[in-house]
C-alpha cells in the first residue's frame, strides 16, 4: 500500500473554551516518502500556528530580525504593531 495524501491538523486553544482547527493535506511527491510528506505538513502546520498566536513582543523581535523568518511571519507581525498603534496622543 502506498499513501498518496497526507493530512495534518491540530486543535489550537484561544482562550476562553475557544479553539481554532489548522490543517493541511498535501500529496506525497514522487520520489518522497509519506513520512517526508508527514514531516513537510506538520512544519507547515506548527508554523500557522505560532503565526496566528504571536503577540505584541514577539512580533517586535521578528522585525528586528527580518532576516530570519518567513515573508508570512514579517508580515504578520508588521499587521499586529499596525493594528496595535494609536491615535491617542498619550
Amino acid at each position: 500500500m502506498k499513501a498518496k495524501t497526507i493530512t495534518y491538523s491540530r486543535l489550537h486553544s484561544v482562550g476562553n473554551y475557544g479553539h481554532v482547527k489548522i490543517g493541511i493535506e498535501i500529496e506525497v511527491e514522487e520520489g518522497k516518502t509519506a513520512d517526508e510528506a508527514y514531516e513537510t505538513a506538520k512544519q507547515f502546520v506548527v508554523s500557522r500556528i505560532e503565526i496566528e498566536t504571536m503577540n505584541e513582543y514577539k512580533a517586535s523581535e521578528i522585525l528586528k530580525n527580518k532576516e530570519k523568518y518567513t515573508k508570512a511571519e514579517v508580515i504578520q507581525a508588521e499587521k499586529i504593531l499596525s493594528e496595535n498603534e494609536s491615535d491617542l496622543p498619550f
